[in-house]
């Protein structure tokens, strides 16, 4: 299975992705997780993450939805289709519904419409993904607490609007689950995502 952590930045994903690949590997050995992230670790991936931090911002919606799709076909090939071939569960911080909402939702209809069709085949049957969901000021908090420069994506003007976005992720990903983390202590939430796999590792 393909488990992805989705949301905004601030939200947790990175740290939930961490948490329930650790809980995988010491409490579920046989799924033999493994942990992985978008961007990816491959040459366009690298090109991505240097797009984000310069100080000219990012490409137009549609050049930057190239981009990570590159990226992100060459991480299925290289590692996740390989995986999951070879019985490993994958644990996925983003995936293709950032694209659905950075480069889609946000931007415009058509451009939503050409993001799903890029990416639709990445949308396969043998997945989850939970986009976690907190209130502004708390992802802004979060972001600005990291101590980093702020990436062209972070700034509390489009944040916003990223939040809302991914409300709509349900609608359309079927594999979405939407869990508000609001008031919640990383832990609480760690075990809601475990509470909420439990019948999947049952099988």
């Amino acid at each position: 299975m393909l488990i992805i952590l989705e949301g905004a930045d601030g939200v947790g994903t990175t740290t939930q992705a961490a948490l329930l690949f650790q809980y995988l590997l010491h409490n579920q050995p046989k799924t033999k997780p493994i942990l992985t992230a978008e961007p990816s670790s491959t040459p366009v991936g690298h090109m991505i993450r240097d797009v984000l931090r310069s100080s000219t911002g990012p490409l137009s919606p549609m050049e930057m939805a190239a981009l990570f799709f590159a990226d992100r076909k060459a991480h299925f090939h290289d590692i996740i289709i390989p995986a999951l071939e070879n019985d490993h569960w994958v644990v996925c911080d983003r995936n293709w519904q950032s694209s659905l909402v950075y480069q889609g939702l946000i931007a415009s209809a058509a451009d939503t419409d050409f993001v799903k069709r890029l990416n639709q085949q990445f949308a396969i049957a043998d997945s989850i993904c939970y986009v976690l969901d907190v209130p502004p000021a708390e992802a802004s908090r979060r972001r600005k607490n990291r101590g980093a420069q702020l990436e062209a994506y972070e700034q509390d003007s489009v944040q916003d609007k990223v939040l809302a976005a991914y409300k709509c992720v349900v609608d359309h990903d079927p594999t979405a689950v939407l869990l508000s983390c609001e008031n919640k202590a990383v832990g609480t939430v760690h075990q809601e995502i475990v509470s909420h796999l439990k019948p999947n590792l049952a099988t």
